[in-house]
């Protein structure tokens, strides 16, 4: 987890990075899970998977005001952006994003 923050650090300044927020049970995460990982695996930029159950997730969790697992931070060049990758769509069916995780992880 000190990787991550030392990487934090750096990507306020000049690095790109994905921050994604998880917790082991939530069923958005689960249900977007797979595409997330997918996106993140064929994208340019390094992305860390943050469990928010744990002290270290807490403490980014507080630092980037994260209020749902589901989350995914975007750091470009000092720049934040916060984008959720699942939720329910019209019929109450939990669904990914999958466009807002592209935009996120690939810019």
């Amino acid at each position: 987890m000190r990787e991550i923050f030392r990487h934090v650090k750096l990507a306020l300044g000049a690095i790109l990075l994905n921050l994604v927020f998880y917790k082991k049970d939530c069923p958005y995460c689960q249900v977007g899970k797979s595409v997330v990982v997918d996106a993140a695996n064929k994208g340019s930029y390094p992305t860390f998977y943050i469990d928010t159950q744990t002290e270290e997730g807490q403490k980014l969790v507080e630092k980037y005001q994260v209020e749902k697992a589901t989350t995914i931070i975007k750091i470009r060049k000092g720049k934040i952006k916060k984008y959720l990758y699942a939720s329910r769509d019209s019929e109450e069916k939990i669904v990914a994003d999958e466009k807002g995780i592209q935009e996120a992880i690939n810019d």
